[in-house]
């Protein structure tokens, strides 16, 4: 999204400064407000995404695709190092307001570490995907037109990485933590999981342009739209409201649950739209919260 707003809307540095500033503000916010915890500490998505924004603007200016290539490259094959050599805690450090950790483990490390190694969302592996991103663009948005990820080398492309990350999976494993519950396939994220999840993103992106005007693409599309006020809401409501019921459903009902949960999110999405559609002259802020 930098890169199409470089690209076709010539936004100058200070608006991605601005926006990404923001993004840790919204971070700070949820910590707070969501988690009641001190911000700042273990880094959830929305740090990243925040600190990416400024950087890749300017990843996006430089000419040599082959730097970028390769500063790309840098970014992941530099995570596993890093993770040697700095360590990688099971759990990140969270303080609550009254001091104490939310969780003890062995092993601590510090909450710089958690910034760029080990944090829920750290710059190394994550800031490469941003990087991605703007490679990706850089292929979508040319002189000469739009172009499709629909075509038979992305596929070819995305198979090479989906057959060298998932194998070299399963021919060594790597014991993975969970964190808070979350039995997630990145803590800690590793140079496999970085190559096969690269491939996950080719195959999307070609599967999403094969399928562009299908009808069920339009409530994710709508979802996406205003994704920053939708990721606000969902979290204050899991955590003040849900939660509650968690511990007591079984899968059936559970499944049930987050059901009526997504309708609910999607329903708020098309409210959000016809909100938008109606009032063109909002306020910036709601234009940052809401979507443009």
């Amino acid at each position: 999204m930098v890169r199409f707003s470089q690209i076709l809307k010539d936004y100058p540095f200070g608006y991605f400064l601005k926006r990404g500033l923001a993004l840790i503000g919204v971070a700070a916010f949820l910590d707070v407000a969501s988690w009641q915890m001190y911000p700042f500490t273990s880094f959830d998505v929305l740090y990243v995404i925040g600190i990416s924004a400024p950087i890749v603007y300017f990843f996006g200016r430089i000419r040599n695709t082959w730097i970028q290539w390769l500063l790309v490259s840098a970014v992941f094959l530099l995570t596993p190092l890093l993770q040697t050599v700095f360590g990688y805690t099971e759990y990140p450090s969270e303080f609550n307001f009254d001091g104490t950790y939310y969780l003890v483990v062995e092993s601590q490390t510090s909450i710089l570490n958690h910034l760029f190694i080990d944090g829920w969302f750290p710059l190394f592996p994550w800031l490469g995907f941003s990087l991605f991103g703007v490679l990706l663009g850089n292929y979508r948005w040319k002189e000469d037109g739009i172009q499709t990820f629909c075509k038979g080398k992305t596929l070819l492309v995305a198979t090479a990485l989906l057959v060298v990350g998932i194998s070299t999976w399963l021919i060594k494993p790597v014991t993975l933590y969970s964190r808070a519950g979350f039995s997630e396939v990145f803590y800690p994220p590793t140079l496999r999981f970085c190559i096969y999840t690269a491939g996950i993103i080719l195959v999307l992106f070609y599967l999403i342009d094969k399928s562009r005007d299908a009808s069920f693409l339009q409530p994710i599309s709508t979802i996406g739209r205003s994704s920053l006020f939708l990721y606000i809401l969902h979290w204050l409501t899991i955590n003040y409201i849900l939660a509650h019921f968690f511990e007591e459903l079984k899968a059936g009902l559970f499944l049930i649950l987050w059901l009526v949960f997504a309708i609910f999110i999607a329903v708020v999405a098309y409210g959000v739209k016809i909100l938008k559609e109606k009032w063109n002259q909002r306020p910036w802020i709601l234009r940052f919260l809401l979507g443009g």
